[in-house]
Order: structure tokens, then C-alpha cells, then sequence
């Protein structure tokens, strides 16, 4: 079984790998390696965002809350946080920044701000919390992937990083945007199809040996209402500020692809990830003795599925994984090769082939990163819910501040940013470290984001707007989304009523995906109610 499953991930990669390589062909300018020229219809909107979401935490970090919880502490906390904090990502920012004509997330502090040292500040947000996110992909792919291949951890993560070089550096945007519908399929199967096999063949022995409190909100701690609450704002606020989320809108052919991809992926999300969660929870009534439970749903893959279903579930797990490592990391080598390269030459000429300072950066980047994986310094979920916080405290605050209010300059956004980091990396030290406990169980990010939000405001008082902030506010508030589809419209010979259709096409997708969606996920939740015991 080992054998067939190393030689399983070996294929998938060398897909990835070729598929990346091929793409290479598409890179005829900037744009295309960046935004794809603007040319992403819904299919591969829909599979980049799914694919953005569903990373090492959903298949593992996740899993192992709901294996020793119960599935319902995320279900009716973190999870719908996030998802509202997905749709305040793409259809209110995303949206936004794309109108704009933003290439990556500190282009918007450019646009907005005009200060170097708002912008240096936000691409250094993004690289380390990034960098650290994509880090925690492959040390979580290192440490499931290890007993059931035969390879060794550190042998995987030299595999898995050479694996994303061949297919982010060459292709850009293009080869991430193509590989996640290979890998959402794969992805879709397992959850899909496989979860309920499994559910199905686990469900009768499980349910006698779970108790009502496993599948209460507060789970087998019976945690109080405030940890739901926190950890709602939390996810909310992570999502709605994540560089993965907003910028899969920026390659959107028009306005129409983003509202379709939005309703249609987050249904999608919301339907998988509770089939997950139950599942991982359901897992603890049949094997409660598993010891690395971030490997939950590797077991019941492998022990609670037909073996090529399984095979299909365990591909599934890798590829959601170095999925979300090649996204970060590519959103890394973005900012390093246009932001900071922007500010550091800025009174200087263009001389060199951007692409390839491009494809550079990328391969440095992942290399990087897979340099510090290599060394197991934590684990994957620790690193993951830092780097959660780091973007809800670090720019989330400022970027929604310098949408909706126009006293909101550059001094706020700075130091309400710094405060947060800051406040953030004190508080996390004091917790872990300290053995300090917050009162009424609230988490260290919700005080961070608290004491950002203050910051940014106090500041802005205290001083009034520049005229070019004030000039730049009010040219993004006049840019509108809907102005790009009237331009590509324009265009063509049957302009409105190409627009009328399309507009149809949409309002039909959006009711009736979100109907669907939501009776599916409202009967998963009453399926896992009635079997209570």
C-alpha cells in the first residue's frame, strides 16, 4: 500500500510539473504572468478560490478540532465567519482593488496612500505571514505524508518544493490558475464522493460511542458562547483581509465571472467543509485511540474506503495542500518582484526583463521556503492560525478604514497596522510562553484587531488627510466594478443584449446555487442532530 501511494503522489506531482512547464507558453507579457491578462472565466475563478480556501488546515488542522472537539465547534463558529469574510473579500475589496487596476494586494496601498512606508510595511505583512503560511502547507504535507509513502519527512519536503518550482516559476498565475481544476477535482471526488462511503460504513459502529456534548457547539470542553464568538471574528476577519482570497478576483474576465465564482465557491465550501468535519468527527466513535489526529482523515481514507477511492481521497489531502503553498508563495514572489523591487528602484529605468525578475523571485521564494520547512520548526496549525492573525490585526482594519472613511491617511494606516503586529506578537508570547490566560476566553487576535482599528482612527484625527490621499479616495470611490463590464461590453456588436443576458445568466446561478447549497448543508447538520445518541 505504501508503494502504491508514493508512486500515487509521484504521478500527481509530475502532472502539476509538466502542466506548469506547458503554461510557460502562455507568459508573453507582465500581465499575463500576473493577472493572466484578464482572460480567467468562471470555471477557473470557481477552482482557484475553492482551492485557495481548502489548504492543510481543512484537511488536517481542521479534521483534528473536530476529531477531538466534535465537528460543531467550527461548523457554527469559524466556519460561517469565514465564509461571510470570503464574500467581504471578493464581491466588496476584490472587486474593488480589480476596478482599480491592481496587479497584487500592496498595489493598493500605492494607489490609496502613496507612501512608501505604508507600502513597505504591507508587503512585508504579506511576505512573512505568507511565507509562514506556505510553510505550514509543506510541514503539514511532510508529516502526513511520511508513514503512509515510506519517505521521510525531510525527503518529502525536498519533493514537494522542487514539484511547485517546476510549476510556479515558469507559468505565473497561469500555471497556479490551470493546476487547481486538475486539483479540485481530485479534491471534489474525495470529499464528495469518498467522505460519504466512508460515512456510511462508519456511522453505525461510531454513533453509540460519541456523546450529545461531542456534537454540541461547545464540544466534548463544552467551550463557552465568547470562544465561538471569538473564533467567528477571527476567521471572519482573516478571510475577509487574506491576499489568497481577494487577489484570485484580479485574472476575472468581467464583473459577471466574480459574482458567479463567489456564490458558486463558497456554496461549494460550505457543503465540503462540514462533509469533512463530520466525518472527522465521526471518525473518533471508530478509531478513538489515533495519536496524530491531524492524520484523521488519512486513516479513515485508507481504512474506510473502496483502495482506489481511498487513493483518490489520500491525492485529495496532497493536493489541497501544495495547492495553497504554490498560491502564497506565488502572492510572495509577486510582491517581492513588483512591490518592493517598485520602491527600492523607483527613481531608476526599467532595464531588466521583468518576467524574468518575475520567475526569479518565484524561485527563490519556494526555495525559501522549503528550505525552512526542511526543519520542522512547528506545527502546521500553529503556524496557520498565527498567520491568520497576523492578516486580521496586521491590514485588514486599515484596508476597510481606507475604503469607507476618507480621513483615513497615511500616518493611521501605518502605525494602526505596526500596532497591531506588534500587539499581536507581545500577546502570543505572553500566551504560549507566559502562561497568561485572557478573560471571558477571547483570543489575543480579536484584542490585536480591537487595538488596530483605535490606532488608525487616533492617528487620523490627529492630523488631516494629504490632498493626493484625498484625491486618491475619492478616485477609488468613483471607480466603479461595473465600469469594466460597460467597457468589454462596448466592444461588442450586440453589446446590451449580450449584457441583459449575462446579467440573467447570473441572477439564475446565484438563487439557485444558494438554495441548493444551503438545503444540502442545513440536511448534513439535521442528519448529524438526529443520530445523536
Amino acid at each position: 500500500m505504501m508503494n502504491i501511494i508514493a508512486i500515487t503522489m509521484i504521478m500527481v506531482l509530475l502532472i502539476y510539473g509538466v502542466v506548469g512547464l506547458v503554461m510557460m507558453r502562455k507568459i508573453r507579457n507582465v500581465d499575463s504572468f500576473y493577472i493572466m491578462e484578464e482572460k480567467a472565466p468562471t470555471l477557473f475563478l470557481v477552482c482557484g478560490i475553492c482551492m485557495a480556501y481548502i489548504s492543510a488546515v481543512t484537511m488536517s488542522g481542521g479534521p483534528s478540532v473536530c476529531y477531538e472537539q466534535g465537528p460543531f465547534v467550527l461548523l457554527t463558529s469559524a466556519q460561517p465567519g469565514a465564509w461571510l469574510g470570503m464574500v467581504v473579500a471578493i464581491l466588496f475589496i476584490g472587486r474593488k482593488m480589480k476596478s482599480i487596476g491592481c496587479y497584487t494586494m500592496p498595489d493598493y496601498f500605492v494607489k490609496r496612500f502613496s507612501d512608501n512606508n505604508v507600502t513597505f510595511l504591507s508587503v512585508v505583512i504579506m511576505g512573512i505571514g505568507l511565507e509562514l503560511y506556505g510553510v505550514g502547507q509543506l510541514i503539514s504535507l511532510g508529516n502526513i505524508l511520511s508513514d503512509v509513502t515510506g519517505l521521510s519527512y525531510e525527503w518529502l519536503v525536498v519533493i514537494f518544493t522542487i514539484a511547485m518550482i517546476m510549476f510556479c516559476v515558469p507559468g505565473g498565475i497561469w500555471s497556479i490558475m490551470v493546476t487547481d481544476i486538475f486539483m479540485f477535482v481530485v479534491v471534489f471526488i474525495g470529499v464528495l464522493v469518498v467522505c460519504p462511503i466512508v460515512l456510511y460504513n462508519i456511522t453505525p459502529e461510531a454513533l453509540p460511542n460519541l456523546t450529545s456534548q461531542f456534537w454540541s457547539a461547545g464540544g466534548l470542553n463544552q467551550l463557552p458562547i465568547s470562544y465561538n464568538i471569538s473564533l467567528f471574528m477571527l476567521w471572519f476577519m482573516f478571510f475577509a483581509g487574506s491576499p489568497v482570497i481577494i487577489t484570485r478576483v484580479f485574472p476575472a474576465k468581467n464583473d459577471f465571472d466574480v459574482f458567479k465564482a463567489c456564490i458558486i465557491s463558497v456554496a461549494l465550501i460550505a457543503v465540503m467543509s462540514a462533509v469533512i468535519y463530520v466525518t472527522a468527527g465521526m471518525m473518533r466513535g471508530v478509531e478513538p485511540t489515533i495519536v496524530q489526529t491531524e492524520k484523521v482523515m488519512l486513516q479513515a481514507y485508507m481504512n474506510h474506503a473502496p483502495t482506489v477511492l481511498g487513493l483518490i481521497g489520500i491525492a485529495g489531502v496532497l493536493t489541497a495542500a501544495i495547492s495553497t503553498a504554490a498560491i502564497v508563495f506565488e502572492l510572495v514572489g509577486f510582491a517581492l518582484s513588483r512591490d518592493l523591487y517598485g520602491i527600492l528602484n523607483q527613481n531608476k529605468t526599467e532595464t531588466k526583463d521583468p518576467v524574468k525578475r518575475a520567475r526569479l523571485a518565484q524561485f527563490f521564494v519556494v526555495a525559501l521556503g522549503g528550505f525552512i520547512a526542511y526543519f520542522q520548526p512547528v506545527g502546521n496549525f500553529d503556524i496557520s492560525v498565527f498567520v491568520t492573525g497576523i492578516f486580521a490585526s496586521g491590514w485588514l482594519p486599515v484596508i476597510l478604514l481606507s475604503l469607507l472613511w476618507k480621513r483615513l491617511n497615511s500616518s493611521g494606516a501605518f502605525y494602526g497596522m505596526l500596532s497591531g503586529i506588534t500587539t499581536l506578537i507581545i500577546m502570543q508570547v505572553l500566551v504560549v510562553y507566559g502562561d497568561v490566560e485572557l478573560p471571558y476566553s477571547m483570543n489575543q487576535y480579536v484584542i490585536s484587531i480591537t487595538l488596530a482599528i483605535v490606532v488608525s482612527i487616533l492617528f487620523s484625527l490627529n492630523s488631516p488627510a494629504t490632498s493626493c490621499e484625498a484625491i486618491n479616495y475619492f478616485r477609488i470611490q468613483n471607480t466603479l466594478p461595473s465600469d469594466m463590464i460597460l467597457r468589454i461590453s462596448r466592444k461588442s456588436p450586440e453589446a446590451l443584449s449580450k449584457l441583459f443576458k449575462d446579467y440573467r445568466l447570473t441572477r439564475v446561478i446565484i438563487i439557485g446555487v444558494v438554495v441548493i447549497s444551503a438545503a444540502i448543508w442545513i440536511l448534513i447538520m439535521a442528519w448529524s442532530i438526529y443520530f445523536l445518541p
